[in-house]
């Protein structure tokens, strides 16, 4: 499998990450993209790119880029500032307001989440730092499997370099080590970091591919929750409610979703059932 691992040079995160890899492993420069030099991993099918632009803002890079799996080095910022290390896939459940085309989402591969969060949480040494999967957000939107992995929450965070080595080291073994393919479920409703999910992740056979969050319920509908089937890899078995987590939306929501799993034959889960 061929990796692209791709940077900004507008991201303090991103170089951070970059560069921690880079120290890790045996490289060469093995050309130029957006004016940057591309280095390519020894011994791993794999190529460092840095963008001249925010990684949000570049669509679709598989146009230009020669790869089978795309992973989006990035800072993460929130108001809270709680620290971070998180994984995510990329789309809009409604408009794009950071990149992205409105109501699409890019291919999500759950297998790849999964072993991002597992490896992320037995990597991580510094407490501080709360190991998630975020819910699908932002672009840039992609037709590749990827995932954006990430260090939150502020400066300070983005500048950490043991923060940096954990998710450099995250992103060595995804591409070094075989990734076990899980059953996929798409999540609705709860928190924006997936917060009861989480223990579905970890503890279950169970990957989430896409989520949409409690906040973006309003945009679910049926044709929603087609590009999220569509846009996942291996083909998804489950819908998984976050039930207290539907607000006001859930007796619409929760029709739909029951609809959808019946026409589809996906099983029709909470996540209080793990």
């Amino acid at each position: 499998m061929r990796f692209a691992l791709i940077s900004s040079e507008l991201d303090p995160a991103s170089q951070n990450i970059k560069y921690r890899l880079l120290e890790r492993t045996v490289h060469s420069e093995c050309g130029l993209f957006d004016n940057n030099p591309v280095f390519s991993i020894n011994g791993l099918e794999a190529n460092v790119y840095t963008l001249k632009s925010e990684l949000v803002n570049r669509e679709n890079l598989s146009s230009q880029i020669d790869a089978d799996f795309f992973i989006f080095m990035s800072r993460h910022k929130s108001s809270s500032a709680i620290p971070s290390l998180s994984v995510h896939a990329t789309g809009n459940w409604g408009e794009a307001c950071l990149g992205g085309i409105p109501r699409r989402l890019s291919l999500s591969d759950a297998s790849f989440l999964k072993q991002a969060l597992i490896i992320m949480s037995k990597l991580n040494r510094n407490s501080s730092y709360d190991v998630i999967q975020e819910c699908t957000h932002h672009g840039p939107f992609i037709d590749k499997p990827h995932m954006f992995i990430e260090i939150g929450s502020d400066e300070e965070r983005w500048r950490d370099t043991e923060a940096a080595s954990v998710i450099s080291e995250v992103i060595l073994r995804i591409m070094s080590e075989e990734v076990p393919k899980c059953r996929t479920a798409i999540g609705i409703g709860g928190l924006h970091t997936l917060t009861n999910f989480k223990k579905v992740i970890l503890n279950s056979e169970y990957g989430i591919s896409h989520a949409c969050p409690k906040y973006a319920l309003s945009n679910l509908n049926l044709d929603m929750l087609q590009e999220a089937f569509s846009k996942s890899v291996p083909r998804p078995e489950a819908i998984i409610l976050d039930w207290k987590g539907l607000g006001p939306e859930k007796e619409r929501v929760s029709k739909i979703a029951s609809q959808f799993a019946s026409e589809k034959g996906l099983k029709l889960l909470r996540t209080s059932d793990f």
